[in-house]
């Protein structure tokens, strides 16, 4: 197994190395010289990474030395990390106006204390670095240098997007209708009959499985539609309770088998249901008589599909129709190979044609390695890098087999530095599951694997994230599916592979502990036993599954090296002040963590989150009163905590918002949702109506969804992407299109010549605005739409008072799509050229009125009024 290599890692360092020598902070005073020596030596180890890498799959002293210089870099990261988590401890309380208690700390032996400390430690780690440098000398390691290694690549997922998913199922359209033919026969007398889908990894099983199942006449046909993601684990219990997840049901983890079977009659019983079984191992007969009695009770003509890679799967489970999926033909897999390898329209050499067709050649038909090769070679410009693909040594090891990891690994070694940590990072979770984009690119960032870059310009880590992970899924390393996303389970095997021992998947306590682990999911819950012994590992990310956590916080407050925390638990009722431990996290998120009532004051000590998410905590009322002091936090997610009255209970300084205090307020803040909160009231519980309400300083997407009784709340004058107010009180959004107006009044704000709003109006640089469900509004003021000088996307649903548009929506020459649903009065004065408000909105060029596209259609309105007074 090869070792990993920590680009990122590497290269976060490198940057916080140059940032504390040139900015000289006073934590590292004496210690300066040791950090330059420090940085020179992390540099010339930096520009070898890629021959170690090479080297390692020939020498076993190349990857014991890489494997010790893992572990200096990582216990560097932390070091850092401890002096800048220092230095911004020590900021917040500055600007929480306790400047005496702080200069009091400042010049007591704390402040000595902590220097001598990290003074000890910079040293420890200078002489291992040196040791390791020394080391490296005698490897004959040279300086290697990529196009692509210090700057992203080009966006050329952006040329695809319309046919890479459409181009999967090349091919298949016979086996789709054979299939289908056989699900749809009705000859078998047994209540349900099994229909399997043989053929080995790679082959495009689970797809042709999800055409099938998404085809019309399968859909008329059954009621209800299940699909269960099986595995190499087959566990009757588990499978039962993911079919009746797959219908709805929920709240299944306390039940016992019996009862789930109870739930299950009451889905199936003399009803003629499909049920698919993708990617079933299990050759064992009894294991699947245990799971089809369960099943017997459905109508005649059900079926369960069944996607496999073994026939005696297919024989185990008595399929009555067996349909062997096979290998492409030349001319498909030339097809595909084209259309994702070339540009549309792009003139190709003969030469380079040639070279692409022995490619193709050597994939042997399978689609998968087809796709993933075809979007690895469209980023690869020159002949001569295509004739080295064409020329590699990993083909020999295809000869005679079926197994295409080889190929697979090979687009892996065609990715930037940058997407290898991001791409290995994914093998912590388990097979067949489900991502968000969002999530993913957060618990990156939480890890240090986002940069930015010279060549990013003004772009966020977010979107920067977002370029990484549309180049993953341009390289096929990564599948749509629906919202989310999947990794196909031998990618998942090749993520598993590169990251080795770091990333574990554990469903037991019988994992074994080994010493690299960094980053762990548990699908099932832990002994406290086996947590202890993960302590001194330098556990960087910790996820438990849906249903599972601990009974105390106390055994995590040990991880100190934690970046990533992620607890679905019932039994946690409190959280100890111990979780302010854990210093270095950077993502946080609790769900169905039902008892707990608060979070403790020391949450607030985490001055690195950048990620908090708490959903479905229905007993919170309150979260800690200095939550604020969360300066790096980008991303605030609260959900279905249905207790919450307010965010925090007072507000901590609210005797004057000055200007400091205001542009201090989440300066970070970038993201924020409150949603199905139907008691949140107001960010704090009281507030003076002389008192001015603070700003978010760089508020970028805001999405309020049923939390009507939401009234109180800091303005969000700078909000750039999107607001979205659905079920909610239209109060936030008039106080902030208020603000400019407060301070033309020479109201009770203060100035604040900093501050976003006294630069520009409110909300001037929003895009898209979202109004659904907002039921008291009778009317949008005139001044609003005024202020919406950069608006693109205006959608406004399902508010039945709303009775017109105001003039000034003529003005507003950016609007390219108006959406309006549900509102009969804007309907009426909207839908034709005769309408009051046409000639308000009469240059938008998409206009769509209760689902009709006005601009294609006409003015359907006109019409139909038209045809209905003729047949009068």
């Amino acid at each position: 197994m090869a070792e990993q290599i920590p680009f990122s890692i590497a290269e976060s360092l490198l940057t916080k190395l140059a940032s504390f020598v040139s900015q000289e902070i006073s934590l590292v005073y004496g210690f300066t010289k040791d950090l330059r020596r420090l940085e020179s030596t992390l540099s010339s180890i930096n520009a070898i990474l890629l021959d170690a890498e090479k080297k390692q799959e020939e020498s076993h002293a190349v990857k014991v030395w890489i494997k010790r210089l893992k572990e200096v870099v990582y216990d560097a990261d932390d070091l850092l990390d401890d002096i800048a988590t220092e230095g911004l401890r020590r900021k917040v309380e500055i600007q929480g106006r306790m400047v005496r208690k702080v200069c009091d700390f400042f010049s007591s032996s704390n402040q000595i204390a902590f220097r001598f400390k990290m003074g000890h430690r910079i040293k420890d780690i200078r002489e291992r670095i040196d040791e390791v440098a020394k080391e490296m000398s005698s490897l004959g390691f040279i300086s290697r240098k990529e196009l692509d290694v210090d700057m992203p690549v080009k966006n050329s997922w952006r040329e695809t997007d319309s046919f890479v998913e459409g181009s999967e199922m090349i091919g298949r359209d016979g086996d789709k209708e054979k299939i289908i033919e056989s699900l749809l026969c009705l000859e078998n007398e047994e209540s349900v009959s099994v229909v399997a889908i043989v053929g080995f990894g790679g082959l495009g099983k689970t797809a042709l499985a999800q055409l099938v199942f998404n085809d019309n006449n399968v859909i008329k046909h059954f009621d209800p539609k299940m699909w269960v993601c099986v595995s190499e684990e087959f566990d009757v219990k588990i499978l039962v309770k993911n079919i009746l997840k797959s219908v709805g049901k929920k709240d299944l983890d306390d039940l016992g088998l019996d009862q789930l079977q109870s739930n299950l009659r009451e889905k199936i019983e003399g009803k003629r249901y499909l049920l698919v079984l993708d990617d079933v191992w299990n050759e064992n007969i009894d294991k699947w008589n245990n799971l089809k009695k369960y099943l017997s009770i459905g109508a005649r003509g059900s079926k369960i599909l069944v996607s496999t890679r073994s026939k005696r799967v297919a024989l185990a489970m008595g399929a009555d129709f067996s349909h062997d999926l096979a290998v492409l033909t030349e001319g498909q897999s030339l097809f595909l190979f084209k259309k994702l390898a070339f540009k549309e329209g792009q003139e190709i050499s003969n030469s380079k044609l040639k070279i692409g067709e022995e490619i193709v050649r050597k994939c042997k038909g399978v689609p998968l390695a087809i796709k993933t090769l075809g979007s690895m070679m469209r980023s690869i410009s020159s002949e001569s890098e295509w004739l080295s693909v064409l020329k590699n040594d990993v083909w020999k090891l295809l000869e005679g087999k079926s197994d295409i990891g080889p190929v697979l690994k090979l687009s892996y070694d065609h990715l930037p530095n940058y997407l290898r940590q991001c791409f290995a990072y994914c093998a912590m979770f388990p097979k067949d599951y489900s991502f968000g984009k969002e999530m993913l690119i957060e618990l990156w960032m939480a890890q240090g694997y986002v940069h930015s870059w010279s060549q990013s310009g003004n772009k966020s880590l977010e979107e920067i994230g977002d370029e990484y992970f549309k180049e993953l899924l341009f390289r096929s390393f990564f599948q749509k599916e629906g919202y989310d996303y999947k990794m196909h389970d031998l990618i998942h095997d090749l993520a598993q592979s590169i990251a080795g021992n770091r990333c574990i998947v554990a469903n037991d306590n019988s994992k074994d502990v080994a010493d690299e682990i960094q980053h762990m999911y548990f699908e099932a819950l832990p002994s406290e036993e086996y947590l202890r012994k993960l302590e001194e590992k330098g556990l960087r990310s910790l996820n438990f599954s849906d249903g599972l956590g601990i009974s105390s916080d106390g055994i995590i407050s040990n991880f100190k090296s934690l970046r990533a925390f992620c607890i679905r638990s019932w039994y946690i009722i409190e959280l100890t002040d111990s979780i302010g431990k854990l210093k270095h996290l950077r993502y946080l998120q609790m769900s169905a963590v039902y008892k707990i009532k608060s979070l403790p004051n020391s949450i607030c000590s985490l001055y690195n989150l950048q990620t908090l998410i708490l959903m479905d905590c229905w007993a919170l009322k309150e979260l800690p009163r200095d939550l604020r002091k969360l300066v790096c936090l980008r991303h605030l997610d609260i959900a279905y905590c249905e207790s919450l009255e307010c965010i925090v209970p007072i507000p901590k300084y609210s005797s004057s918002f000055s200007s400091a205090s205001t542009t201090t307020f989440f300066p970070s803040l970038k993201l924020l949702e409150l949603s199905n909160c139907p008691n949140l009231k107001g960010w704090w519980r009281t507030w003076k109506d002389a008192e001015p309400l603070p700003q978010f300083a760089c508020l970028s997407q805001l999405i309020i969804v049923n939390c009507p009784n939401l009234t109180l709340m800091p303005t969000f004058p700078s909000l750039e992407k999107e607001l979205w107010l659905c079920n909610a009180n239209i109060r936030p959004l008039d106080q902030t299109l208020n603000v400019k107006m407060m301070e033309a009044t020479a109201s009770a704000l203060p100035s604040t010549s900093s501050s976003p709003s006294s630069v520009a109006a409110p909300l001037s640089k929003l895009k898209s605005l979202v109004l659904e469900g907002i039921e008291n509004v009778a009317s949008l003021p005139g001044e609003w739409m005024r202020n919406l000088t950069s608006i693109e996307y205006l959608q406004i649903s399902r508010c039945p008072n709303l009775a017109s548009l105001p003039e000034e929506m003529c003005q507003i020459t950016t609007l390219q799509e108006l959406n309006i649903d549900h509102c009969p009065h804007l309907s009426e004065r909207c839908g034709h050229h005769e309408a009051a408000d046409w000639s308000n909105i009469a240059h938008i060029p998409n206009i769509v009125i209760d689902g009709r596209d006005i601009q294609k259609e006409g003015c359907y309105l006109l019409e139909e009024e038209g045809s209905s007074s003729s047949t009068g």
